[in-house]
């Protein structure tokens, strides 16, 4: 049975090598370098840049490299490699947005529907918006963009409401509602989408 320390040096091993072959990096750059070179191109990297970077610096502590044959010089605590053996199969196999199960069955509205259709929709799933389909392009259409609708036709003093067509209020949505991302993206990638505000204009993916 390998020892804490082989399976921790097996599991960092196996790491930097798939992040220098990520960046083509030489066994030149420190394993700090790789990590923050990484960073910048892998979202799934970036959410553990620091845990790596830890893990990095405690290989460092306890693993003494002279010549070829690497030195343990301690082992580390158990959680310690369930960690990093499960940070190594986040980062060789990350999860990705096609394996989220959806809470409802997805929609998707003609442009040609009844608007109310869609709005019970969103009220019963409490969703914020729906996906619409015009010119065999998938759209959303959010509360936001029904809002607007709803106040240019307030200046009309009529709203027919019950004639209203997705159509009609597509034209209102913001043009940054939304960012379209692909199936076979990371949840990390859309963690990343998420949290970086600055991010818009996204196209459809091909």
């Amino acid at each position: 049975m390998a020892s804490n320390g082989d399976r921790f040096e097996g599991a960092y091993n196996k790491i930097d090598a798939m992040l220098r072959k990520k960046i083509g990096g030489t066994k030149i750059l420190s394993f700090s370098s790789v990590v923050t070179e990484a960073a910048r191109k892998d979202p799934t990297v970036y959410r553990n840049k620091e845990d790596l970077l830890e893990y990095g610096d405690l290989r460092n502590a306890i693993v003494h490299d002279r010549g070829k044959t690497p030195v343990l010089l301690a082992d580390p605590r158990d959680d310690v490699v369930e960690k990093i053996e499960k940070l190594w199969n986040r980062l060789f196999a990350p999860e990705l947005l096609r394996s989220i199960a959806h809470p409802v069955p997805l929609r998707v509205f003609a442009a040609s529907a009844v608007l109310a259709e869609s709005l019970s929709y969103m009220r019963e799933n409490d969703f914020s918006q729906v996906i619409a389909l015009r010119d065999d392009k998938h759209l959303v259409l959010s509360t936001e963009g029904v809002s607007l609708w709803l106040e240019a036709k307030s200046k009309e003093d009529i709203i027919a409401l019950s004639e209203a067509r997705l159509a009609d209020v597509l034209n209102f949505e913001p043009k940054d509602s939304c960012i379209y991302l692909k199936a076979n993206d990371t949840v990390d990638r859309a963690h990343e989408v998420f949290a970086n505000d600055s991010v818009r204009g996204y196209s459809v993916p091909s």
